[in-house]
Order: C-alpha cells, then structure tokens, then sequence
C-alpha cells in the first residue's frame, strides 16, 4: 500500500489539456488511454482531475467499444461496486502531464478487458507506458488473464511471465529511475521463438533490454493494468497493440515521437516536486524514521515543511477474519498524521495499536509524504516508504 491518497496542488500550476492520439490510429490495432477512462463501469460518464477511473475506453481496430474495467478479486466483479480502501486506495485520474491513473499498491487493484482484444498467436508487439514510484518490489506492474505479467525484483532486474500456461518466469536485466515515465515494448516473433524486450527512458529511445525465449505455440488474448493480488505502485499513461504483425522502425519512430508529444514526462522526472523516501526503525529507540529525499522541480529549492503532510499507515499482520485474513495490504489503517518538520514516530506512543515480533507476526509502518515545495507547488499523490517492521 503506497501513493494511494491523492491530494489537489494548492500552487496553481495548469492541468495539462491531452492532445489525441488517432495520429497512430493507422498503425495500431487498439489503444488503451488514460484520457479515455470514465468514472462508471459501463462506459458512462465525463473524467475529470480526481476521478475514478472505473472503465478505459479502447479506440480503433476491430472492437470498436471495447473497455477495461476495473474489477476487484474477483473476476466477476465487473458489476461490483468498487471496494472500500481504508483512506482511499483506488484508482484515481490525474489530470496533469498528459493525464495519468495512479495505481496504488494495495490489494486486488486491475483492469480487465471486457472482451479479448485480439490473439498475439503469430508475430505482434505491445507497449506500456508507466511511472513506477518508490515502495515495495516483487509486485505487478501488468497483469492478466493469458496476458502478459511485468515485475520489479530486486535492484537491477525485471520479470516478465507471458501468462500462457506453457512460459514460465524470464528475468532481465533493468533498473527503472523511480518516478520517470518509461515505455516498455515488447516484440513477439512467434515464428523464431522470441520476444524483444525495449524500453525508451531517459538513457535512449528503444533501447534493447533482452530477447526472452517463448514457445511456438505461446498465445497472448487478454492484457491487464495492475493486477487481481498486489499491483506494483505505479502511474498508468497508456497501453498500445498491433497484432498479427510487427511494424517497421519508421512506423515505431512515429508512435514514440506522437507518444512524447502527448506526454511530456516520458524519459524525464514529473513536473511537480517530489519524494523519494525511505524510512528507518531504531528498535533501541522504537522511533521510525523518515528520510525524504526531496527532488525538487520548476525551479524550486526547499520544502515547505509547514504546509508538507507526513502521514503515518500501519498495516496489520495475523488479522483473522475479514475480507483479507492474515493479509496486511488489506488491513491498512491511517495511525498518524504529522508535518513535515516531524519525520519521526515513536512506537511508545501508540503501544495500544501495534503487534510487536518476529517475521510474520509484528505489524509495518508504511511513511507517506505529501510535498508541498517553496513554490507552493505540491506533488498530486503521496511519495511513501516501503513498509517497515516493528521488530
């Protein structure tokens, strides 16, 4: 459970107006685009900034008002009100740098398309663009259904899983800089058994991470965002397809150059100050520590610690019952609330709500910094921690 609360920018900087995309409506067979999302299931309804985003609505090719919708754990949940997130926890639209979704690290959080949207049974290529925050790894950035998985392990490396039931786990080399928006592009050459794997970041455009080996009889159908256990905490810009066939590196020059045009913040850092925090537990002192490791941007150079919020979650082990037993991502609770000239909390002064022990048995601490800098400019979503043990 990390950046999942957003919070309005007080400084007056103009949202951004998205431009459209249909310039590479010819070379694809669907895009899927934040901008294109609405707050009701069926499809219904007008986006705006602080939105949930409940349905995308997908543009071109041959499924022509295909959507997909956000479900919770169940796959039949398509008609199920969004669940209650303790401080909110759902997926929520941004209407700044082109406009993305925030997909917050807690439980059961993925979109699902409605109907397949084509097969990948032959050659094809897909891209994802995203902007992975600080917190825990070993979560999903995509998921689905016979549909490709993306994780971040541990630093330096990435694993990919089809998800076609014959390809197991492949790892690659990759670090992504937390906070820069990215593309992932992945090239299915069904015929050689291989799949390319590129990313385009503030090193290079298509840049060749690894070639991953795939069965000849790997079919890919239904693609997700976030997934159905623990999405990675990550902001989702937009997802593209061709299927049957590859395209040339002219046509893929057009989609990266029409890609940066709608959304500045590819290959470079947001906009907004930000945070990259980590945090500490002195278990002499019982205090845990935040260290904020401010990033400031537009031209600011320190942090209003007045108006900067430090919120305080905790996450529950060995809760019984329920709707998530013995689950901490859904057991969040909002402990404490602070400033941002207190980067501290001691444990003694909350002893009534904290499991203290081992692996397994003691409960976590998650930091969340809301950054407001000198500018009176704020970050949208919190910048948090990753989650920290009481033992």
């Amino acid at each position: 459970m990390f950046n999942f609360r957003l919070d309005r920018n007080r400084g007056g900087i103009a949202e951004s107006v998205p431009m459209n995309l249909d310039a590479s409506k010819a070379l694809l067979d669907q895009y899927w685009f934040v901008q294109d999302g609405k707050p009701n299931l069926d499809g219904t309804g007008t986006l705006s900034d602080g939105s949930v985003v409940r349905s995308i609505i997908g543009k071109t090719g041959g499924l022509g008002g295909n959507r997909a919708v956000y479900v919770n754990e169940s796959e039949a949940a398509i008609s199920q009100q969004i669940p209650t997130r303790p401080n909110g926890g759902v997926p929520t639209y941004i209407n700044q740098e082109g406009g993305f979704l925030h997909i917050a690290n807690g439980k059961n959080i993925q979109y699902r398309f409605l109907n397949n949207l084509g097969l990948i049974d032959a050659n094809g290529e897909f891209w994802y663009v995203c902007r992975l925050h600080t917190g825990k790894r070993y979560e999903a950035i995509m998921s689905g259904d016979r549909g490709p998985e993306l994780k971040r392990l541990s630093s330096g490396s990435m694993q990919y899983n089809p998800n076609d039931y014959t390809t197991g786990n492949q790892t690659f080399s990759y670090e992504p800089n937390e906070f820069e928006t990215v593309i992932f592009h992945f090239i299915y050459n069904k015929t050689a058994g291989t799949c390319n794997v590129r990313v385009t970041d503030s090193v290079g455009d298509y840049r060749d991470l690894s070639t991953l080996t795939i069965p000849t009889n790997s079919t890919l159908n239904n693609f997700g965002v976030g997934t159905i256990s623990h999405p990675a905490s990550h902001d989702f810009f937009g997802y593209l397809f061709k299927f049957g066939s590859v395209i040339g590196s002219t046509d893929r020059t057009t989609i990266l150059a029409n890609l940066k045009a709608v959304y500045p913040t590819i290959g470079a850092l947001p906009t907004n100050s930000f945070a990259k925090p980590t945090m500490a537990y002195n278990s002499g002192t019982g205090n845990f520590t935040i260290t904020p490791n401010y990033q400031f941007r537009g031209g600011a150079s320190s942090v209003d610690t007045s108006n900067t919020v430090v919120r305080w979650y905790m996450l529950k082990n060995n809760v019984s019952g329920g709707d998530y037993p013995n689950d901490p991502l859904g057991n969040i609770s909002l402990l404490a609330t602070t400033t941002g000239a207190n980067l501290s909390l001691h444990i003694s002064d909350y002893s009534a709500n904290f499991t203290v022990g081992g692996a397994g048995v003691g409960d976590e601490i998650v930091g969340a910094i809301t950054v407001y800098d000198n500018l009176g400019a704020a970050f949208p979503i919190e910048c948090a921690t990753e989650p920290i043990r009481t033992s």
